[in-house]
């Protein structure tokens, strides 16, 4: 099905995937955290970051498939899969962190999400010479849905020490990386606008160890509206 848009909408498909994720987690009880990483997606090769407070992630978003192919533009990212090549340890942990995700037209438009290499880590991308795999694994995509049960059930993302160590490692590959991640949040404790900021992933680790969501007030019995019963 070809969309009726014209434009890319990148930056819409992560807004719709981080809020089902958020009402997700809303729903089973969890404080979910999913922020865009602004100006260090150069170094990450992600747009968002995201925790439900035990599993970390990021994801780099396209708007659909076709547009993959523009991660060839970031150099960074070569090197960083040819450095996945050969380090079987990394490439597992990377491919349950680092995702990369993008839109499908069809009635509905859903999202689709994969393990960034994956994807982008191959000869269709960027050429036969850099001795990548030929083509892309298209069979553990997870459609939307699935993902979200997955990364709150815990069987996606790292533990807090793993992630940190994986961002760290992506910092080599970036003269300027800082080997941590800044974060500028909402603060979903007040009622009026407020934001908080986060110079480090630790400092973020603490805060919501500190401050567990509130409960959910028990739905009222009663009911105002109107009253189809005998």
């Amino acid at each position: 099905m070809t969309s009726p848009l014209k434009r890319k909408h990148e930056l819409s498909v992560m807004n719709v995937f981080i809020s089902r994720l958020k009402k997700a987690a809303e729903g089973k009880g969890k404080r979910f955290i999913g922020v865009p990483l602004d100006g260090q997606d150069a170094w990450l090769g992600a747009d968002c970051f995201m925790t439900e407070g035990s599993r970390f992630a990021i994801a780099e978003f396209k708007y659909e498939e076709s547009d993959i192919r523009s991660e060839k533009k970031k150099r960074r990212r070569l090197a960083m899969c040819k450095a996945l090549r050969g380090d079987m340890t990394r490439l597992s942990e990377h491919l349950a962190c680092h995702l990369i995700a993008w839109s499908i037209p069809d009635e509905k438009r859903t999202i689709v999400l994969n393990g960034y290499a994956h994807e982008v880590c191959n000869a269709q991308i960027w050429g036969e010479q850099n001795g990548l795999d030929d083509k892309a694994y298209p069979d553990p995509r997870y459609e939307d849905q699935l993902f979200i049960d997955e990364f709150l059930s815990g069987n996606m993302g790292l533990t807090f020490e793993d992630f940190e160590a994986y961002i760290s490692w992506l910092s080599d590959f970036e003269d300027s990386g800082t080997g941590s991640i800044e974060l500028l949040i909402e603060n979903p404790n007040e009622d009026a606008i407020g934001a908080l900021e986060f110079t480090s992933l630790g400092k973020l680790k603490v805060w919501m160890d500190n401050n567990p969501p509130r409960p959910t007030p028990p739905r009222s019995s009663s009911s105002s509206g109107p009253s189809f019963g005998p």
